[in-house]
């Protein structure tokens, strides 16, 4: 019996010892930066990346695990106190680069992502409405947006900033992936990192560690085994199914850009700065992703102006079935001019309006349709299926209905189970 109980403990002992010179020896692989590894080293590997409809979540070991594998993937070798990376303004001050352009004008102020700072030379807000003598006649545009940002960095620079300019209008412009960057530790670089405790919005990694390098060693991806953590996700990918987690990291994202979209919507109307929210739809993606639906119905909870870009994309009298082509810069997913001229004539509808009434007109508006359009949306998926066509055509003559009540209670159904899945509220006009 002992003998038999010392050769178990032995294969056991050999077994560890065994498993831990494979995972120093996979880690030097990754890590050690031979080019013969290269192909080992994808963070989606080793990282809980959540596919939602083809838009992707991304949780801080992903971007972690970026800085490691990605040389040109660096943080700012000077980050920002408190905002980490910073755009086109000074990073002691936060004056902005235009700011004495302003002169006796009002002040109009977008704040946002790379969606909003414009890219690869494309002619930007700024660009464009500075140079209508109409708008700028009694308004100048000062573009805040920063690439990477998330709604937290935004809304820290906005507060930063606004107290700077007498009756400025705002404009908070929000790409749908914004939402899940407030929660991050780290994206770019080193970021401020918004959570909720006992209840209250915290916000926390602040003062920004100024050694990038520091920061990472004393922070690295919550990986206890590369080895077991790459088999485990090859389990998930071979079953194409998401890694545990998902319905929480979408209720984090939520609950705390709840949180943080409301405190600022509550301090721009007590201190009755206009402004409006700018839902930045990314129309190279699938357009029922969830983070869509929950902006739209967190800005009538809030009674917060907002656009919606892809509803001035679909309004477009130039519009083709090629949306994206016609849109985005192809092969990179930002706007492009066509897109930024669409959403500066919109911007300048709210600027320039002399009765008062059009920001409340457009949420009343968007109010109406929010509902109606997502069942529009489910209708013509229903139609476009012969075969499910079909049967709610049947179950009609059964039920004694309509083709068109039927339709419609198949598209309600539809919706409502969506919005189960994502744990959206069921709206009023819907129960």
């Amino acid at each position: 019996m002992k003998g038999i109980f010392g050769k178990i403990l032995l294969f056991a002992i050999t077994l560890a010892i065994c498993l831990v010179i494979a995972e120093f020896a996979f880690r030097w692989m990754l890590f050690g930066g031979s080019s013969v590894f290269e192909h080992l080293r994808n963070p989606r590997h080793f990282s809980a990346v959540y596919n939602e409809t083809d838009f992707e979540a991304f949780p801080d070991d992903f971007w972690k695990l970026t800085y490691y594998f990605q040389t040109d993937a660096r943080p700012p070798d000077n980050p920002h106190p408190y905002l980490g990376w910073i755009g086109n303004f000074n990073g002691e001050s936060l004056v902005h680069w235009d700011e004495s352009k302003v002169e006796h004008r009002r002040p109009i102020l977008l704040y946002g992502n790379s969606f909003t700072q414009c890219v690869l030379n494309t002619p930007c807000f700024q660009d464009i409405l500075n140079a209508d003598t109409v708008f700028t006649k009694d308004n100048y545009l000062l573009n805040y947006g920063v690439g990477g940002y998330g709604v937290g960095q935004m809304t820290l620079l906005m507060d930063s900033t606004i107290h700077r300019f007498e009756n400025p209008y705002v404009f908070l412009a929000i790409m749908p992936m914004d939402l899940d960057r407030t929660i991050l530790s780290f994206r770019i670089g080193q970021k401020p990192q918004f959570d909720i405790e006992n209840g209250e919005l915290v916000i926390k990694g602040l003062p920004i560690d100024p050694d990038p390098e520091n920061w990472i060693k004393d922070n690295p991806p919550e990986i206890t085994s590369y080895i077991a953590r790459r088999l485990k996700m090859k389990g998930y990918e071979a079953r194409e199914e998401n890694p545990p987690g998902l319905d929480e990291f979408k209720q984090k994202i939520m609950d705390v850009n709840t949180k943080v979209i409301s405190q600022e919507v509550e301090k721009l109307k007590r201190s009755n700065t206009p402004f409006a929210v700018i839902i930045f739809n990314t129309l190279n993606f699938d357009k029922r992703n969830w983070r869509n639906e929950y902006l739209y119905r967190l800005m009538n909870k809030l009674d917060a102006p907002y656009i919606i870009t892809e509803d001035l994309a679909n309004a477009d009298e130039l519009v083709t079935a090629e949306m994206m082509d016609k849109y985005i810069i192809p092969g990179d997913g930002h706007p492009n001019e066509a897109y930024n001229r669409l959403v500066s004539a919109e911007i300048k509808k709210y600027v320039l309006d002399t009765t008062g009434t059009y920001a409340t007109d457009q949420l009343a508006l968007n109010k109406q349709n929010t509902t109606t359009k997502q069942l529009r949306y489910y209708e013509r998926e229903i139609q476009r299926s012969e075969p499910w066509f079909n049967q709610v055509k049947e179950k009609a003559e059964k039920e004694g209905k309509t083709v068109e009540e039927m339709l419609r209670l198949d598209a309600i159904y539809l919706y409502k189970e969506y919005l189960k899945k994502h744990h959206l509220p069921i709206p009023e006009d819907l129960e």
